[in-house]
């Protein structure tokens, strides 16, 4: 063979040697295996019922609150339950209204006007009316429950202001979800102060929103393989705290 002939045969070995790199004809053994995580989270539900376990209807008192007097007060009996799978740690109550929510005795389109004494026709405030009744909020497992918070509904109105934690005077300081769901009793008195005057007569708040907030637990840092769902659906006091 020539010495052209055996150069061609080089460069044409050499060309086939470069496809099999460049061509990925070169191959190892693999294996794969999958896994699978399921990312669900809970549910706060706190619910409102009358103590036989019935819901409570819309109106927090089913008396009419009306043609009250000075010095009278009146009270209402009903429980809290957990309804959702997250263990619930506080309770708050929470009562506001609006200047339109209030009928001024004194003004001549009330129906009580005409029936006001002439020295009780003084005009008022939602404010003013508001702060002569007297909120109490009471907690607890055992009667006589525990005060929770007293104020005038004035102060139950402002913005930053709610009541204590419901569930604090409680056994488990809280409202979990799990073995079972849990039941505390709350009690809220209104009371119209013994010391508003005469220009309060006719004077009445026609809606007063009551709300009860519940909050979760702070965040817990888990291990792999601990009981998340009983944990948090159980816990009685304060989490395991974040490292």
């Amino acid at each position: 063979m020539s010495v052209k002939a055996k150069v061609t045969m080089a460069i044409l070995a050499a060309a086939a040697g470069l496809s099999l790199v460049g061509g990925g004809t070169y191959a190892s053994f693999t294996d794969t295996e999958s896994a699978q995580a399921e990312f669900a989270a809970g549910t706060i539900n706190l619910q409102v019922k009358k103590l036989n376990g019935d819901t409570l209807a819309t109106n927090l008192f089913a008396s009419k609150l009306g043609n009250l007097k000075p010095g009278d007060s009146v009270e209402k009996l009903f429980k809290i339950t957990n309804g959702g799978t997250l263990s619930i740690r506080d309770v708050f109550l929470k009562a506001t209204y609006t200047e339109g929510d209030f009928v001024d005795g004194a003004d001549p389109r009330s129906e009580t006007f005409a029936k006001l004494d002439a020295k009780a026709k003084i005009k008022n405030t939602a404010d003013e009316f508001a702060d002569q009744i007297v909120v109490e909020v009471f907690g607890g497992d055992i009667y006589p429950y525990k005060s929770v918070w007293k104020g005038t509904l004035k102060e139950l109105n402002q913005d930053a202001v709610m009541s204590g934690d419901i569930t604090d005077p409680t056994i488990g300081h809280s409202l979990p979800a799990l073995p079972w769901a849990d039941a505390d009793p709350v009690r809220v008195r209104l009371t119209f102060k013994d010391t508003a005057n005469n220009k309060f007569q006719g004077d009445a708040l026609q809606k007063i929103n009551f709300q009860l907030i519940a909050t979760q637990h702070l965040g817990t840092n888990f291990g792999d393989g601990e009981n998340i769902e009983w944990f948090n659906g159980s816990q009685l006091d304060a989490p395991k705290p974040r490292p």
